[in-house]
């Protein structure tokens, strides 16, 4: 099992710190509060309110991106590594 790439963990980490809370006019195409950048790097699409990223943990980064899945402190690659379950 390979480790977190340094960029990746940067991108997650600067995405975890920006809000949801999004209007049109902040780049959210189809209103379901998720901007157009986020759903596209989390593979979702932006012109379909009912396609948002799947977040397990609540924490406003989606699960692709997110280190961190279940938001307990311990990296999903690390709980893996351990035998433990990352969701």
């Amino acid at each position: 099992m390979g480790r977190l790439s340094p960029l990746l963990l940067a991108l997650a980490l600067l995405l975890s710190v920006s809000s949801l809370n999004v209007s049109a006019e902040d780049g959210d195409s189809d209103g379901d509060g998720w901007t157009d950048y986020h759903e596209e790097s989390c593979g979702t699409d932006p012109l379909n309110w009912q396609d948002v990223p799947q977040d397990t943990d609540s924490s406003g980064l989606c699960d692709h991106l997110d280190a961190d899945d279940d938001n307990d402190g311990w990296w999903d690659h690390i709980e893996q590594i351990c035998g433990s379950d990352p969701l």
